[in-house]
């Protein structure tokens, strides 16, 4: 049973890990608010960096990591004289699109993305 496991795993070989590398349009909502940014990512093994860009604002540096199907980023912007960490837990649907929530202080909402 062991030497047929060993075989299946050479045979298969590890699972791919997911590439989330690239432009992202995000869509998402806290409340009445809009807050949709273009991201550009950059992965390099579970590391995530990049940049994204609020329609309000200008690019902000990105931070995160991928974890199989499980992606987590965040980024700060300051916005009317005020400083906010966006923090985004998603989960990718597919190689081009994810969704999951995202959490502003303590405010929270949802969110998709497509990759471009």
């Amino acid at each position: 049973m062991l030497r047929t496991f060993a075989l299946l795993v050479l045979l298969v070989g590890p699972l791919a890990a997911a590439d989330v590398s690239g432009v992202w349009k995000v869509e998402g909502y806290i409340g009445d608010t809009d807050v949709s940014p273009i991201c550009t990512f950059k992965q390099t093994d579970a590391k995530l960096t990049g940049t994204c860009k609020p329609v309000q604002t200008g690019d902000s540096a990105v931070v995160g990591q991928v974890d199989g199907n499980k992606v987590t980023f965040q980024y700060e912007v300051d916005y009317q004289g005020v400083h906010y960490v966006l923090i985004y837990r998603g989960v990718l649907d597919s190689d081009t699109a994810m969704k999951g929530g995202f959490t502003v202080g303590d405010a929270e909402g949802a969110f998709t993305a497509k990759k471009q």
